[in-house]
């Protein structure tokens, strides 16, 4: 089954994705906001760093002990595209990167 890496039928869309501030160790869950000028829902995934993602909620796993401080995440908004009328066109996908400090 061959499953194309970008849909590049339809109409274009453009994600826009505030930036995350710098957090501190044992920081509570953040909200994330990134939306779709086309309005399709934005999925989200953690491209390093000790969090996941769970909807639009990014939660903090727990930190190594032996890991040194400031550690960096990034978190990439992505958004597919939509194969069915109206056709919609893959996002460039947009990563936000922040610090986790003692």
């Amino acid at each position: 089954m061959r499953i194309p890496l970008r849909q590049e039928a339809g109409a274009p869309q453009r994600l826009t994705f505030p930036a995350i501030p710098d957090q501190r160790r044992g920081a509570t869950p953040i909200r994330l906001g990134a939306t779709s000028d086309a309005g399709t829902t934005v999925g989200y995934y953690v491209r390093e760093g000790p969090a996941v993602v769970v909807g639009d909620t990014l939660t903090f796993t727990t930190i190594p002990r032996r890991a040194r401080l400031p550690l960096r995440v990034t978190v990439v908004a992505w958004q597919y595209g939509r194969t069915s009328e109206p056709r919609v066109q893959s996002a460039a996908p947009v990563e936000r990167s922040f610090l986790i400090h003692p």
